[in-house]
């Protein structure tokens, strides 16, 4: 038994010395403290814990140094006459045979290698998944684009038409109320003809005042007239369901500015002297102007401008 002991510890030292490794070396490599390393080298078995770390001692020492530990334990048999059977629970860690350190490191490197192949594809999967991501929106926008382009010309296009219906509504609606007006004119110069007995001028109000054309820009006209006899009255009114915004200013001076509603009227004062009266009107084919009496219609190339101003001189 001791010949076999020695044995062991030369063979296994021997191979130490060959490999180049130190106590230390194969204290990292196997997991045994270099105290139990040194005495196995001395064949001191009576210095390991026991029978059963002494065979799994020499088992790892015996694969650390490239022998075949069932050859070694087989050709030089121990027994458990030196064992030193001292309770070393934790002193050491359970060990693991090379083999099985072997097979959990391959299952290790199996699973890093693994990973790192997955982890490209990974990469480029959710790259293709964010370019359709961003194709499917740069798509749903155009169409919504064209969608825009599309309606916007049928919309101008109402728009325009609904403008001129309105143009042409207001347009026929002034032409409309003018025979109107001229009867709701004579019929408030009746009213005045009865009421003011001292004015026998008011009995003339059947025409509307003759006016002579000195120049038409735009909006703007100028005219003038011999057929008002100062002093007079200047009548402004709304029409139902119409209302617009009049100036009256005489000889530079204004005299009214405000807004009449649907129905309203006003009258102004034209007195003796007075040798200009300028108009603002806000929307024609709603305001009805009359001076002494007598309705005011002005050309027919001018008076179907929604806004106008004009001046008139008085000879």
């Amino acid at each position: 038994m001791g010949d076999n002991v020695t044995k062991i510890g030369s063979i296994l030292a021997e191979a130490r010395v060959e490999k180049g490794y130190t106590y230390a070396d194969l204290e990292q490599v196997t997991k045994i403290q270099s105290r139990y390393l040194r005495a196995i080298d001395q064949n001191n078995f009576q210095e390991l814990p026991g029978q059963f770390y002494i065979r799994a001692f020499v088992r790892q020492y015996a694969e650390a140094v490239d022998i075949d530990p069932e050859w070694l334990l087989a050709k030089y048999p121990l027994d458990d006459t030196f064992a030193n059977e001292t309770d070393i629970e934790g002193v050491i860690p359970t060990y693991e045979s090379r083999s099985t350190k072997h097979r959990q490191q391959s299952r290790f490197d199996y699973v890093i290698q693994t990973s790192k192949n997955i982890f490209p594809l990974f990469l480029l999967l959710l790259f293709m998944i964010l370019l359709i991501v961003l194709m499917v929106m740069a798509y749903l926008k155009s169409q919504s684009n064209e969608d825009l382009i599309t309606q916007d010309p049928a919309q101008t296009e109402t728009q325009n038409n609904g403008e001129t219906d309105n143009n042409n509504n207001e347009n026929d609606s002034a032409d409309s109320e003018n025979p109107s007006d001229s009867d709701s004119d004579s019929n408030q110069d009746d009213t005045e003809e009865a009421t003011d007995s001292e004015d026998s001028d008011t009995e003339n109000s059947d025409g509307p005042i003759s006016l002579t054309t000195v120049s038409i820009d735009g909006t703007r006209g100028s005219f003038k007239t011999s057929d008002i006899k100062l002093p007079t009255k200047v009548d402004l009114k709304a029409v139902e369901g119409g209302r617009s915004w009049i100036s009256v200013s005489i000889d530079g001076a204004v005299a009214y500015e405000g807004t009449l509603e649907s129905g309203q009227s006003q009258s102004v004062d034209l007195p003796s002297g007075a040798k200009n009266i300028s108009f603002s009107i806000g929307f024609t084919p709603s305001a009805e102007i009359a001076i002494d009496g007598k309705p005011l219609e002005l050309p027919e190339d001018y008076k179907t401008i929604n806004t106008q101003y004009f001046d008139i001189e008085i000879d």
